[in-house]
């Protein structure tokens, strides 16, 4: 019988983290990685028997790897703290995990986006979330694969955006950058990021909401682009 464990990253999550707790609670194990949550986080997570694993977010690359390590599952699930897995999506995956298609251990999960009790069309992606514990590690904080291939799975999962654009806005710039070896475009890819979500991923279709979201990423962008710069000078 197949093992599944899913792996979640938390920081000060006791308003949402419950919500994606019960919807994986038939998995066989669940691993949290905390970030110093100083709300009721910690407590929520002990309540649905998860084992904590404490991290910086500069760390994050390294606790990742670790609880794939660790974790007592023949394969993984990746979740967030803003989520909800519906049960029919649970028992495919775990179905997928007794049989799987030869060469493909790593599934494509399709994620619906929801700001403001409204779908965010734009934001809707097919996104790595699922796979064989030795068939994937963990770069730049995503599972990327090493071995085999990848398939698309449905039903679709749901990530609901915070409405606090501060509680946002603080996730961002507790963000730190990765190591990278590229000279910063701190003017460039803001603008790029903009236009390619509003218009390449169409989030001009989403209306008041797509335009804020457009230019969340935009900014999202400056702010990484720029902790980049200043290393680049401290160097």
């Amino acid at each position: 019988m197949e093992k599944i464990t899913a792996i979640i990253k938390t920081k000060n999550a006791d308003k949402t983290l419950c919500n994606i707790l019960e919807s994986i609670k038939t998995i066989d194990e669940i691993i949290a990685l905390d970030d110093n949550s100083t709300d009721d986080t910690i407590d929520i997570l002990k309540e649905y028997k998860a084992k904590i694993v404490y991290f910086s977010y500069n760390e994050l690359d390294y606790a990742l790897n670790q609880a794939l390590a660790d974790a007592m599952g023949d394969w993984i699930l990746i979740v967030e703290q803003d989520e909800i897995i519906p049960s029919s999506l649970i028992e495919k995956l775990k179905n997928y995990s007794l049989n799987p298609k030869k060469n493909k251990y790593s599934v494509l999960l399709n994620q619906k986006v929801f700001y403001l009790n409204k779908e965010l069309r734009a934001a809707a992606n097919w996104t790595l979330r699922f796979f064989k514990k030795d068939c994937c590690t963990f770069r730049d904080n995503k599972a990327v694969i090493k071995k085999g291939k990848s398939l698309k799975i449905k039903p679709c999962f749901y990530k609901y955006i915070d409405n606090n654009i501060v509680n946002r806005l603080n996730n961002t710039l507790s963000q730190k950058a990765q190591a990278d070896s590229r000279a910063p475009k701190v003017f460039i890819n803001p603008v790029l990021s903009f236009f390619y979500y509003y218009f390449f991923k169409k989030a001009i279709l989403d209306k008041k909401q797509g335009l804020i979201f457009a230019l969340e990423k935009a900014f999202n962008s400056f702010i990484q682009e720029v902790i980049l710069f200043e290393k680049k000078e401290e160097e």
